[in-house]
């Protein structure tokens, strides 16, 4: 519940500069959901848990929907940059962890995987993803920084002239 939304805000705000109104969304109904599928393992009864579980999952579809639209709004008002390895591949990304995520929940829940495989799991694609975000948005930096660079050194009058000064009076060899 302190990760998720540190990692939403960054695809969202930073990464895509989307307005907190739009960010906001998403990050509500994530933060839901994952109480939601955290409640689901304390309930006994197996009907009330697999409908908290498919909520989740619905929930999830959601929250990656107004995600997709960040992506569609950001594309909108920057029609001039077409990368998807850009700003766009951090939320990319996250709707596919969080999916990968889900998976592994719904294996843990019916046994498929081990408590410790699953806290394995769950760790290292935690610290992963973290550390995806944190290359993505230095190399969104990097980028821009980059480009004010080149647009200073375009913009710049230099005259570049290329003259030899003839005022050494040493002989070359005597």
């Amino acid at each position: 519940l302190i990760n998720v939304p540190i990692l939403l805000i960054l695809a969202g705000s930073i990464a895509l500069q989307r307005p907190t109104p739009e960010v906001a969304e998403p990050l509500v109904v994530t933060n839901v959901y994952i109480v939601f599928a955290w409640v689901a393992h304390f309930v006994s009864n197996p009907g009330i848990r697999y409908f908290l579980v498919a909520l989740s999952f619905l929930m999830y579809f959601r929250a990656s929907w107004s995600m997709c639209r960040w992506v569609w709004n950001w594309h909108l008002e920057n029609s001039d940059d077409h990368h998807i390895l850009g700003r766009p591949l951090l939320t990319f990304v996250l709707i596919l962890v969080f999916g990968i995520y889900g998976a592994v929940y719904v294996s843990r829940l019916h046994g498929g995987v081990s408590y410790r495989d699953d806290r394995i799991f769950f760790t290292t694609m935690n610290f992963t993803t973290k550390l995806f975000a944190s290359m993505t948005l230095a190399g969104i930096r990097s980028s821009e920084f980059q480009e004010v660079l080149l647009s200073m050194l375009a913009n710049t009058q230099t005259s570049f002239k290329r003259s030899l000064k003839y005022e050494d009076t040493t002989p070359m060899l005597e």
